[in-house]
């Protein structure tokens, strides 16, 4: 894998720093900042995609809104034999 390396200006490096855990580098952090970022990313992007797929598909959405409604702190219901 290519290694890049960015420059940061001194207050940026005192930002990191600061936020950083002092047992973590400076490039792990930032590494983690990256990757946390990606994957609020991708899951808004999934949420989205979510959501049109069930504007799209009202069917679904009403077997969602059930579920949601369902009381599910409640004990179960006993099944008729």
């Amino acid at each position: 894998m290519p290694t890049t390396t960015i420059e940061l200006d001194a207050d940026l490096q005192a930002k990191v720093g600061a936020l950083k855990a002092p047992e973590q580098s400076p490039t792990a952090f930032v590494r983690a900042l990256i990757e946390r970022e990606h994957s609020q990313r991708e899951q808004r992007a999934a949420a989205e995609a979510y959501q049109a797929f069930l504007a799209a598909h009202p069917e679904e959405q009403a077997a969602v809104t059930e579920w949601a409604a369902a009381p599910l702190a409640d004990p179960p219901a006993k099944l008729a034999t």
